[in-house]
């Protein structure tokens, strides 16, 4: 096995890739620096726990597609064939045929699968019947969303959810922004996404109605018959902790 790797801009500068947090661009080079001749890597657990990565980040890469996994275990890069061409007399063949079975190689060079043989089926649970994930960047959240906190976990986070989800948050954001217009009494794009607050309900801004300042000095608004948060009406005032409330 060739003892140096070879890495293109044509992939690492790409927009795609360097929106990805660090540590999962680290995980990258690492899998490719270890990876066979033909970009198959056996060991992907051990190196995860090497550089100390989490779980998330192989997720990132699989669902970013720049790695390919199989049933196996076995990692591909799926580049491989644009950063490395290694001379012939150096060259050994992948132990991993079953795995090879599985892909093709597109026109730019790139691995792709090529279905299901031999009983096998690669393990892609990111493929979105010919929707990419790229449609959707973080990049396109954190803009729109505009309350820039927290990036690294809430990177992380974006790229676990599924399509669906990434389409219902950006569609939510604009009535969101109306109805809580100053962006420091937004959630936290992290809370936002653990909470899942693109699945609640909007009060809009014409609706608020009367503000009480409660006793420990935060305030309330009445709003429809409910009080709520005076800076976040999607919170719910507890009326059992705030009993002058219902006076």
């Amino acid at each position: 096995m060739a003892k140096k790797r070879m890495f293109s801009l044509q992939i690492v500068d790409t927009d795609a890739f360097l929106e990805m947090p660090v540590s999962s661009q680290l995980l990258y080079f690492h899998f490719s620096m270890r990876a066979d001749d033909e970009g198959f890597v056996n060991n992907p657990k051990k190196i995860m726990k090497l550089v100390g990565v989490a779980e998330d980040d192989m997720k990132v890469l699989k669902a970013k597609r720049f790695i390919l996994t199989f049933e196996s275990g076995i990692v591909v890069i799926k580049h491989w064939l644009i950063h490395n061409a290694i001379r012939a007399d150096r060259f050994n063949k992948t132990v991993y045929d079953d795995e090879k079975k599985l892909l093709t190689i597109k026109e730019n060079k790139a691995y792709t699968e090529s279905g299901c043989q031999n009983g096998n089926q690669p393990a892609t649970q990111y493929r979105l019947d010919k929707i990419s994930l790229d449609n959707i960047s973080f990049e396109k959240f954190w803009n729109a969303y505009d309350k820039k906190v927290g990036r690294p976990k809430s990177e992380k986070k974006w790229y676990k959810l599924s399509l669906k989800d990434q389409g219902a948050i950006m569609a939510y954001i604009p009535n969101y922004k109306k109805a809580q217009p100053d962006k420091k009494y937004r959630k936290n794009p992290e809370t936002f996404f653990n909470n899942r607050s693109w699945e609640d309900e909007l009060i809009k801004a014409n609706d608020r109605g009367e503000v009480k300042t409660l006793r420990d000095g935060s305030k309330a608004r009445k709003v429809n018959g409910v009080w709520v948060d005076a800076h976040d009406i999607n919170i719910k005032i507890n009326l059992q902790y705030y009993p002058e409330l219902t006076k």
